[in-house]
């Protein structure tokens, strides 16, 4: 079990309160933390800033520089690559993160990168500076359809996976609650004795699907399969931390209970094995058992996978089980790094695929969102939504013209680490007992979310991909595999 102490190393994050009136909306941010896209006339508005920070007692502090590596011999450059997502088109090469601290010797406030970065657009307008935007990973582990992508519920344990809220006739009344019983999409252990898909044999390079997420748990199915790429030597990913796919529990609180989103990018990566045998899937891990990261961590990590393939290592589908809501409906503007740098991926040939959320609303959700900005001479991004068995939209998937495929996401069954946490069997008695709910000993799980709809849609169009090498051909392929995918959603 993790000491105490690593609990602490988690992410901070808060949310941003709502204000309905003037066209704000909760979203939750690193609280002191900016981030800067490297675009002319930045430093105007950065000048600005510190003054206004000065006048808090606060100053800013730079903390990490994302660089982008250009886009490819023939592609589109920069600035022709953002311009159809984002109105000022500058094309970014970089984005800086700066912390907002207490100034030496001051008895300010603490510090609130909302609070500054709100009272920069009051005197500016609308500039380039944004928050550091928290993604959270969403399977269907809340009671509360609109905080399923809120961290502030969905990393309780008490709430995600206790089998009392079942019986609970308060909860009946909301209708998403039905995927947490276990039989009615909620997580459980299952057994699977089916086989795993047979690899294709074959000369040429693999098909690969890269999977950003929590990392991936041995098993027996994937041996063979999920590796872990690197940059000149160093793993792309979060590096130290608690390993949920290895270590359910991160201790805190002392329950035994495993965290929310352990297991996740396990139960993906089996169903990429499911669907498209001969792909092999790269797992980077981007977060822990919280499911939790923070938008400048996965900025830089798509950065570190453009340049994995810029030297020569193809990833052909990258798939964002993640999302996080804006401040405001026209706020897509502040997010030009993540952007930018799913267009560099986009114009290497890589098809990107990111789910919904859900949330149950029709609110945007990004990086799926992106998906309606249209881009020229770069491979698809797809924004997938959940259906249940028969066929129906889920009733915990969020929807709207911005998502642009549906396919089946509830009662799914996928590899899980094979783990046994605190829960134990209703009745054990004389060597018989109830099924324990939360032991994974037989390495298969039941689950639900657009999480897990989306690698489903990665996996059909990694299924129909012929792996080819150059720029133009990689991009022509994608859309024809996606075009060949979708007459199976």
């Amino acid at each position: 079990m993790a000491s105490w102490q690593d609990a602490y190393r988690t992410l901070s994050w808060r949310v941003s309160p709502a204000e309905p009136d003037a066209g704000r909306y909760p979203t939750a941010y690193v609280p002191d933390a900016l981030l800067v896209p490297q675009v002319p006339g930045a430093e105007d508005e950065l000048a600005a800033l510190r003054s206004l920070a000065e006048a808090r007692g606060w100053v800013l502090e730079a903390d990490g520089v994302v660089e982008f590596t250009p886009p490819p011999r023939g592609a589109p450059s920069m600035q022709d690559l953002t311009r159809a997502g984002l109105p000022r088109g500058a094309g970014p090469s970089g984005v800086t993160r700066l912390r907002v601290a207490r100034a030496p010797g001051t008895p300010a406030d603490t510090p609130d990168a909302h609070v500054l970065l709100r009272a920069l657009r009051e005197q500016r307008g609308k500039g380039v500076v944004g928050l550091d935007h928290v993604l959270a990973i969403g399977p269907v582990t809340s009671t509360n359809p609109v905080t399923s992508t809120n961290p502030v519920t969905s990393t309780n344990p008490v709430t995600s996976t206790n089998p009392v809220t079942s019986t609970n006739p308060v909860t009946s009344t909301n209708p998403v609650t039905s995927y947490l019983v276990p039989g009615a999409g909620g997580k459980q252990p299952v057994a699977v004795l089916a086989p795993p898909p047979p690899r294709p044999s074959g000369r040429g390079r693999p098909v690969t699907v890269a999977v950003l997420d929590t990392g991936c748990a041995p098993h027996p199915w994937l041996d063979g399969v999920v590796t872990r790429p690197d940059l000149d030597g160093s793993p792309i990913g979060l590096l130290g931390g608690i390993d949920a796919e290895r270590e359910p529990d991160d201790g805190t609180p002392l329950d035994g209970l495993a965290e929310p989103a352990a297991g996740h990018g396990t139960f993906i990566a089996g169903l990429v094995r499911q669907l498209a045998p001969g792909a092999d899937v790269l797992a980077i891990r981007v977060c822990q058992g919280d499911g939790l990261v923070d938008e400048f961590t996965l900025v830089g990590t798509l950065a570190d996978l453009v340049a994995h393939q810029h030297r020569g290592h193809p990833v052909d589908v990258v798939n964002l089980s993640l999302s996080y809501t804006h401040e405001s409906d026209d706020d897509q503007v502040y997010s030009e790094g993540l952007y930018a740098v799913l267009q560099l991926l986009r114009a290497q040939g890589t098809t990107v695929v990111a789910s919904a959320g859900n949330a149950g609303t029709s609110r945007p959700h990004y990086p799926a969102a992106f998906a309606t900005r249209t881009a020229k001479h770069v491979a698809p991004l797809v924004s997938v939504g959940a259906r249940n068995p028969n066929g129906t939209v889920a009733a915990f998937s969020n929807d709207g013209p911005w998502v642009t495929a549906h396919v089946v996401g509830a009662s799914l069954v996928s590899t899980h680490p094979r783990v046994n946490t605190a829960y134990e069997p209703l009745v054990r008695s004389g060597g018989r007992e109830t099924i324990d709910p939360d032991d994974y000993g037989s390495g298969f799980a039941c689950w639900s979310g657009t999480s897990f709809a989306a690698p489903i849609v990665a996996a059909r169009v990694a299924a129909h991909l012929k792996p080819t090498r150059t720029r133009a051909e990689r991009i022509k392929g994608a859309a024809a595999a996606l075009r060949a995918a979708r007459r199976q959603f």
